[in-house]
């Protein structure tokens, strides 16, 4: 008897546990779609540094199946005016300590609405990788300190190798 109120109760069990049949309560919005969440892949996080080589925020770049997506994020104290990425490969790197050209970036946009925080996905099938799928990505930011509202520069450092690295580039593979 024992066991045929186990069977029972199991099954009565995995049948009201199924998810088949949920139904969100009707003063609930949903509307994500499976299709509308990204699916991160290889995500790398690095430091943003500003001209005095202080950490002043990070910067995160991943995938999913079609994009690579680069979120960068400041301190509070710090808007962002101006982006510039380059993703692509090593021999056509800017130097962007030397000379900033916004003809040899992959984007570039000036924020018309300073913020903390800025968000770029880029295509796949746009970028020029190398035989293993990887690209070299190098940043710069003009950024605004509210405390001074003086201009600076900012770029992504890489956390990989020793922290008195200058290395304004970095390595990223996509899967």
């Amino acid at each position: 008897m024992k066991k045929i109120t186990l069977v029972i109760f199991a099954a009565f069990l995995a049948i009201n546990c199924s998810n088949d049949d949920v139904i969100p309560p009707s003063n609930l919005n949903v509307s994500l779609s499976k299709t509308s969440l990204v699916e991160k892949q290889n995500e790398m996080n690095y430091d943003l540094w500003n001209e005095d080589s202080k950490i002043i925020g990070d910067l995160k770049v991943y995938d999913d199946n079609e994009y690579v997506y680069i979120s960068c994020q400041t301190n509070s104290k710090f808007q962002i005016t101006e982006i510039g990425l380059y993703l692509g490969l090593y021999e056509n790197l800017p130097d962007f300590e030397t000379n900033f050209n916004k003809s040899s970036l992959t984007y570039h946009e000036n924020v018309k609405q300073e913020s903390t925080r800025v968000f770029h996905k880029i295509k796949k099938n746009q970028l020029k990788t190398d035989d293993n799928g990887c690209v070299f990505i190098a940043t710069h930011f003009k950024i605004r300190n509210t405390e001074t509202n003086q201009l600076e520069s900012a770029y992504s450092v890489s956390n990989h190798f020793p922290r008195q690295t200058t290395w304004t580039n970095f390595l990223y593979c996509i899967r």
